[in-house]
């Protein structure tokens, strides 16, 4: 009956955690390989410090350009290599204490910082501003816990998310929770659902497909290659003309031969060599309009039973795996590989795993 009573610990059963403790002088998190994001971002991020009396980077860049850290009891941002932007909350930032910190950038280059869900009033190098400050530079994260190899982080990091978006009050309100973190692929602002293609991939609709080359429409789900590299693509129009997060989803089957999936004039390269019967997702960071399928072989017939191309605005997620890799459970794959060697601490897991992480 132990079982149905919620006040009697059951210690056979509890679940224990390592977490990667970020010590200051060895271990951080390299994250690189998301790339420059232009216009509209957000970070999230959940920490819990040791009492540092220097300063200590959160997140930071190889060159040095961008940083988010903690520094003479304040909160300070840095992008593209802009003046600092700095946030002093209640004062005096109080250490030991679990923190979200969120940061946001609108279509505008407005940048504002979020600390527990509550805006901050931002330093802008003269005076203390409400309603964030301006900043249009180009963004770009290479490192949890690190900048550049100088005064690293100290204490606890989880839950660390990245969008190229900005995130409203409500949405930075939402992941943090009250305290308790949420999982960013169900919560705030992750994937755009609406197909781009309309729930169409009829190659006979030239509104969509009106781009072919070696290759001939055999049915309203089907092409056939007539020579080597025969292509059908999508209208330009199908992607953005900016870089962004697309995820793409393509079930069919391929006749002799394989199909490449690539960006709209080949310049990027999303899947190779897929045959026989498939089910792929792959993401494409792109800017070059939209998605072509390539047949590699000639009389090679390629049937796309399914196609749905969205936008994604989740560019990365990361939790506190230990110290190894850290998963990246935004779907594009970019995996934290941990460098140097850090310490790490065994928890029990209690009722809310990411929280009691910190």
């Amino acid at each position: 009956t132990a079982v149905n009573e919620p006040v009697v610990p059951q210690v056979p059963l509890m679940r224990y955690n390592q977490k990667m403790l970020f010590n200051e002088d060895d271990g951080y998190v390299d994250i690189s390989g998301i790339g420059d994001v232009t216009g509209a971002f957000s970070w999230s991020i959940w920490i819990n410090d040791i009492g540092n009396a220097t300063q200590g980077y959160i997140l930071g860049r190889s060159s040095g350009q961008d940083y988010l850290r903690l520094i003479g009891g304040r909160i300070q941002i840095r992008i593209a290599g802009s003046s600092d932007a700095s946030f002093t909350p209640n004062g005096q930032y109080t250490h030991s204490n679990i923190r979200h910190i969120a940061v946001t950038r609108n279509s505008s280059n407005n940048l504002k910082l979020y600390v527990n869900g509550v805006e901050g009033t931002l330093y802008n190098g003269s005076n203390y501003v409400t309603g964030g400050v301006t900043n249009s530079g180009t963004s770009n994260i290479d490192y949890i816990g690190r900048e550049i190899g100088v005064n690293n982080y100290r204490g606890l990091i989880n839950e660390f998310s990245i969008f190229n978006t900005e995130l409203t009050k409500t949405q930075v309100q939402e992941l943090f929770n009250d305290g308790v973190a949420l999982d960013a692929t169900t919560h705030s602002k992750f994937i755009d659902t609406t197909d781009l293609l309309g729930g169409s991939y009829d190659f006979t609709d030239t509104s969509q497909w009106n781009q072919v080359s070696n290759a001939t429409r055999t049915s309203a789900t089907s092409i056939t290659a007539t020579s080597n590299n025969g292509y059908i693509r999508t209208l330009n129009s199908s992607f953005e003309n900016d870089t962004r997060l697309y995820k793409i989803s393509i079930q069919g089957s391929v006749t002799t031969g394989n199909i490449d999936l690539k960006s709209w004039g080949g310049q990027e390269t999303y899947k190779t060599g897929i045959t026989g019967t498939f089910n792929e997702t792959v993401y494409a960071f792109t800017s070059f309009g939209g998605l072509m399928i390539v047949l590699t072989a000639n009389t090679a017939v390629a049937t796309i039973t399914s196609l749905k191309i969205e936008r994604q605005y989740l560019l990365g997620y990361w939790r506190n795996d230990g110290v190894t890799t850290w998963t990246d459970r935004s779907g594009v794959g970019n995996n934290g590989t941990v460098q140097g060697t850090p310490d790490s601490i065994t928890i029990r897991e209690g009722l809310n795993s990411n929280r009691d992480g910190l």
